[in-house]
């Protein structure tokens, strides 16, 4: 998206936000990564040198310093995230539950984000499992929606491998009610294989909700 600019502003001051476009390449496109992985690099290694600024997260810096040391002389660290306390809270659990229907005897763990393979939500469903099988007033909810329809269809083959039906897909949720949903469950769990600083994990934690996550950002 930055060539253009480059390409037909170069005297104009250029500013981006970096995230890790390679490891998301890699996780989520495995077959065309390794056909234009290096083109992918090379495109990178442009962008990095002709912009004037980068903002970016200090994992996502070290991650990029050792690819391109050209960054580190542009980047500014900010955080990534705020949550406005005043809509993020905790809420009384029952009236919520029966918002969106969901039984008052459950134990509810809640995922929140895309549903694709950078994070990792078919290891999230098999470690479910297992919580399953001891505890029969489990059920997992997973909001979001991700790009591939291929690994979609996988958790949802994964599902019926498991025998779990005690495993819901909410789909994509307005940001609006995402407060109340957060406050419908027990636990947030967040297994990504990459991160950067998660906004989803400061608003569960904001509405008094535990975290189970990876230590990947």
């Amino acid at each position: 998206f930055m060539l253009p600019f480059i390409a037909y502003y170069p005297k104009k001051p250029k500013v981006i936000t970096l995230d890790r476009q390679l490891l998301v390449a890699s996780l989520g496109h495995p077959r065309l990564y390794r056909i234009f992985g290096s083109a992918l690099a090379i495109i990178i290694r442009k962008v990095l040198q002709n912009v004037n600024v980068v903002i970016t997260d200090n994992n996502t810096l070290r991650y990029y310093k050792k690819m391109y040391p050209v960054v580190d002389k542009k980047a500014v660290v900010l955080p990534t995230s705020f949550v406005n306390m005043e809509t993020f809270k905790p809420m009384d659990k029952s009236r919520v539950r029966k918002e969106f229907g969901l039984p008052l005897d459950e134990k509810i763990v809640i995922f929140i984000g895309r549903i694709d393979k950078e994070k990792n939500v078919d290891f999230l469903v098999r470690s479910f499992a297992y919580v399953a099988r001891k505890y029969s007033n489990s059920r997992l909810l997973l909001v979001g929606s991700g790009a591939s329809l291929d690994y979609r269809n996988s958790l949802k083959e994964l599902l019926h491998r498991l025998e779990l039906t005690n495993v819901t897909f909410m789909g994509v949720i307005p940001h609006l009610k995402i407060p109340k949903i957060l406050n419908c469950a027990d636990v947030l769990a967040l297994c990504s294989l990459s991160e950067g600083s998660p906004t989803v994990v400061r608003e569960a934690l904001a509405c008094g909700i535990p975290v189970v996550t990876t230590n990947v950002g």
